[in-house]
């Protein structure tokens, strides 16, 4: 693998050294250095030139400290840690799911992201097997519990390779959008695959969040989940702290549904689960279509939920990056609530190393952990294809991590402090180098 052209080197990790400060301090210089011999290919001759917003780059201003913010005495002051969404490994064929593991393990990333969901047969060209819902023709038992058997073994395999799961309870997508479940089907909703639709404003899901009969096996949905059994473990899944990070609420809830939303939905669900969880295991919302509906008000008031996290792929400007994640961040300090920036993406091939520069960056000066969106093998390819990625493209060469410490899985992940005031114990941070490449560098 020849390594062409360091963008940017930040430790992520609790502990630092003399040596780790000197080595950041080297990697912003070469930073700076390789992105002022672009500039005049991008930006003009040694001069910040703003483009219009759907520029191809990424202008991040000369004068960006690339370094975390308020962090004056860099050493032991602040940690990070990343992860990745794969939201159907589970369905994919062992091998895959191995070789998506080691990666992650390889590259220290902690934290994989995936869905209780359906999945068709060879989705996404992965060789998939085809897996049913949950509650694939009505709303309730019983379950069909096919997916929660096939979550349960890549548990053995994710804990073997020291990685964590984020798990959502839910797509908000399976109630007419992409698929249609039971709760689609018992509540009428429109089933847009049915009609040869786009996912979009015309499956409005209201009734789902609104409808008591609904939110009533809802609940026993989630109690359900949490109290199924990992025979491998011997433990149910709201105890298995160690090797599940979070459980999330559902996945991006009320997407495309007109106003206004019930504000207490999240809320409730949320008191459901904490009944049947470890308390080392943290309630995720599961965020939002875009970023302001990630960043609703009454996430951050909800003592239930453990971690907002946050979606968009709108985002195309420095500005509005580094715009969005600074006001997350002083949200969660505000509320004491941790934030994870846990979807984005680009699906421009030629876009994506100035695209994940500029997020990662963003991401880590603001001291707040990232799941890009997503990793796949294969992955595709084209501008059309998605915005699925996996290491060998220019999508991945953005967030390789190279560890140069050992995992050391405990009780619960880490969370940033910069996010949160007080640290959280469990996971010890791995001490390593971020190395951001450009295209060229696989």
């Amino acid at each position: 693998m020849a390594l062409h052209g360091l963008l940017l080197t930040i430790f992520l990790g609790c502990h630092f050294d003399s040596h780790a400060l000197r080595i950041a301090k080297i990697a912003k210089t070469a930073q700076r250095q390789r992105w002022h011999r672009h500039w005049p290919q991008r930006w003009g001759r040694y001069h910040y030139h703003p483009r219009p917003q759907k520029s191809p780059y990424i202008q991040i201003p000369p004068d960006v400290d690339v370094l975390p913010k308020d962090n004056s005495n860099l050493l032991g002051a602040q940690c990070n840690w990343g992860g990745m969404n794969s939201y159907f490994l589970y369905a994919q064929e062992v091998t895959n799911q191995h070789k998506t593991l080691k990666a992650m393990s390889d590259w220290g990333l902690k934290v994989l992201r995936i869905f209780i969901d359906t999945v068709p047969r060879n989705h996404k060209n992965t060789k998939s097997q085809f897996v049913d819902f949950l509650e694939p023709d009505h709303m309730g038992p019983p379950y069909k519990t096919q997916v929660l058997d096939l979550i349960n073994d890549l548990m053995v395999r994710a804990h073997d390779y020291g990685v964590k799961l984020a798990i959502a309870m839910h797509d908000r997508y399976s109630l007419g959008c992409y698929a249609c479940d039971g709760y689609q089907k018992e509540l009428g909703l429109f089933c847009a695959p049915a009609h040869n639709k786009k996912c979009g404003p015309l499956n409005d899901a209201s009734e789902f969040y609104t409808n008591a009969t609904a939110i009533s096996y809802y609940d026993q949905r989630l109690e359900f989940i949490l109290k199924y059994r990992n025979l491998h473990f011997n433990k149910t899944w709201g105890e298995l702290k160690e090797v599940v990070a979070m459980f999330e609420v559902q996945n991006e809830a009320h997407g495309f549904d007109p106003r206004p939303w019930p504000n207490d939905w999240h809320c409730e669900r949320a008191k459901v689960m904490k009944a049947h969880m470890d308390p080392a295991i943290y309630i995720g919302t599961g965020g939002g279509r875009t970023f302001s509906e990630s960043t609703l008000i009454e996430h951050f008031n909800c003592s239930e939920i453990d971690v907002v996290t946050l979606h968009d792929y709108d985002a195309c400007t420095w500005l509005e990056m580094d715009h969005n994640l600074t006001d997350a961040k002083k949200l969660s300090m505000t509320y004491n609530k941790k934030i994870l920036y846990e979807e984005f993406g680009n699906q421009k091939q030629s876009y994506r190393p100035d695209y994940y520069y500029a997020i990662l960056t963003a991401a880590n000066r603001n001291g707040i952990p990232f799941m890009p969106w997503e990793f796949l093998i294969p992955p595709s390819t084209g501008d059309q294809g998605g915005f699925e990625f996996r290491r060998h493209i220019q999508c991945w060469s953005s967030v390789c991590w190279l560890p140069t410490g050992q995992l050391q899985p405990t009780d619960g992940p880490i969370w940033n402090s910069a996010v949160s005031t007080r640290r959280m114990e469990g996971w010890q941070s791995v001490t390593g180098l971020l190395i951001i490449f450009d295209h060229h560098s696989f």
